[in-house]
């Protein structure tokens, strides 16, 4: 979640949400100042993303080996984000 003044924070959970989590979350968006445009709510379920709220960047749903190929190409570095428990 990214805030209109700067701040924010990113979590990445390892497990699904229940409907009371996902509604918590979703909450917290609208409660604070968040920057749609820079934070987004993504959830994956059967084998597929939802966005929730926010908007992904534009890379977000690219296959991995797309993504690096692209960024390759680009003579970027990869941004790449891990999961931990």
């Amino acid at each position: 979640m990214h805030k209109e003044d700067g701040g924010g924070f990113n979590k990445i959970l390892q497990r699904p949400l229940s409907s009371e989590e996902v509604n918590e979350y979703l909450d917290a968006f609208r409660k604070v100042d968040a920057d749609l445009e820079k934070g987004y709510f993504v959830i994956f379920e059967e084998g597929e993303f939802q966005t929730l709220a926010g908007n992904p960047p534009e890379d977000f749903y690219l296959p991995f080996e797309t993504y690096k190929k692209k960024m390759k190409a680009n003579d970027q570095q990869l941004e790449i984000i891990v999961p931990v428990n």
